[in-house]
């Protein structure tokens, strides 16, 4: 819908260029091209370490499964960050005003965007932040049953004994993160 209100990814483009000319120049100061590619590869295999991802290559079927889903990982990290690079420099080159500490992407939909299709994408955001909240809060858990308390405190700990550590782990998880916001 953006592109579209705003003629393309071509003008969306060109008034980035007009506006902030800098954010299309690869070079200079610290942003070299060997420095971009570093990052780029950094993120693509730092975000498959974060808990809410390792969590769901922890339940591949096969071994088959876990290796295609790590080959495809970076392919899917560029499909989740360069929208996110590319909206935010367009929205500069837009003109559109972001208070300090916001979003781009809830002023984008607002001046944009239909109203029920900013609803349906807030509601997708809130689901994905839902999704990552339960992995973290299970991994958070799995880690502390299986790495500390079987190994530190009951190593002859039942499978049951464990499952009800761990739920009384993410209770006290989800709770301690409730209370930290």
């Amino acid at each position: 819908w953006v592109l579209a209100e705003v003629g393309g990814a071509s003008a969306a483009t060109a008034a980035l260029a007009e506006s902030n000319p800098e954010f299309l120049a690869l070079g200079g100061g610290l942003y070299t091209a060997q420095y971009v590619i570093s990052t780029a590869v950094t993120i693509a295999f730092g975000v498959a370490m974060f808990p809410q991802i390792n969590q769901r290559f922890f339940v591949a079927k096969s071994e088959r499964v876990l290796k295609r889903s790590f080959a495809l990982w970076p392919v899917m990290v560029l499909l989740l960050f360069v929208p996110a690079f590319l909206l935010g420099a367009w929205a500069a080159g837009l003109g559109v005003s972001v208070p300090e500490g916001s979003n781009v992407v809830p002023v984008l939909l607002r001046e944009y965007t239909p109203v029920w299709f900013a609803a349906l994408v807030i509601a997708g955001a809130m689901a994905a932040m839902m999704s990552s909240s339960d992995s973290m809060l299970l991994s958070g858990s799995s880690y502390f049953t299986r790495d500390l308390y079987r190994p530190l405190v009951n190593p002859a700990a039942s499978d049951r004994r464990e499952d009800w550590i761990a739920r009384v782990g993410v209770a006290a998880f989800a709770t301690l993160a409730f209370v930290a916001s």
